[in-house]
């Protein structure tokens, strides 16, 4: 199960460079969130799904002989609808939403997250087959 690891390794590094950049800009800039549990989930969930979906349609571009039009053609279908959830979650990281307020949107990036997983463990055999 490659594609497995490759989506967890690629996860926890999209994760690891979220919180790193999370962490300068806060320090250099400063921050004016009221809710810190649902920004850093929203992070956690984002930067995950984001890695998750590059690493799933950079499998199927690399087969395609690396083309990286194709990459991005085929990821935007699923990044936009991820950008646009993920922007209105930190949107309501400023206001005084709580996280059961929040957790609709959550549900949407976590199933997200899991049609990128499935979709990964049923294509990724037929496309390295051949």
């Amino acid at each position: 199960m490659l594609i497995i690891a490759k989506l967890i390794y690629n996860g926890c590094i999209s994760l690891f460079l979220a919180l790193v950049a999370f962490a300068l800009f806060t320090l250099f800039l400063g921050n004016e969130l009221t809710s810190y549990a649902n920004f850093l989930l929203t992070l956690l969930l984002g930067s995950t799904a984001l890695g998750f979906v590059f690493t799933f349609t950079a499998a199927i571009s690399a087969r395609a002989h690396g083309n990286l039009v194709l990459m991005s053609l085929l990821s935007l279908p699923v990044v936009l609808p991820l950008l646009i959830l993920l922007v209105t979650l930190s949107e309501r990281c400023f206001a005084t939403y709580t996280l059961v307020q929040n957790g609709l949107y959550f549900g949407a990036v976590l199933l997200l997250n899991i049609v990128v997983i499935m979709l990964s463990l049923v294509l990724f055999p037929y496309l390295w087959h051949d």
